[in-house]
């Protein structure tokens, strides 16, 4: 959560929607990044415990990723992405099986 309201800190400075990119990279690392064409870019790489499938990059709102971090009670999160290579599929966002959230990517611009 920390790293997001990092790297969104780009977004929050300019106007309009401007997507935070999570780019799967390996079975154990996430590269966030941010760009905002007058203001600048920001990126941060964190550690995940686990990452299956190929690797793929999908933009979010940076705003409503960090909603359901907000409410969550655990560290530990999983995202679950059905078929990202295709655009527009939901991320599903739990801790558990008390709680599930459905995020929708950006389109491409």
């Amino acid at each position: 959560m920390h790293s997001i309201r990092r790297v969104s800190s780009i977004a929050s400075s300019g106007s309009g929607s401007i997507p935070i990119i999570l780019n799967f990279v390996g079975n154990q690392e996430l590269v966030l990044s941010c760009q905002a064409p007058e203001i600048g870019q920001a990126k941060e790489t964190i550690s995940i415990k686990e990452f299956k499938g190929e690797p793929f990059s999908i933009p979010f709102n940076p705003f409503y990723l960090l909603d359901p971090l907000k409410e969550m009670e655990k560290e530990d999160v999983i995202l679950e992405f059905i078929n990202p290579s295709t655009k527009g599929n939901p991320c599903l966002i739990t801790e558990g099986t008390n709680f599930v959230y459905v995020l929708m990517p950006i389109k491409n611009q």
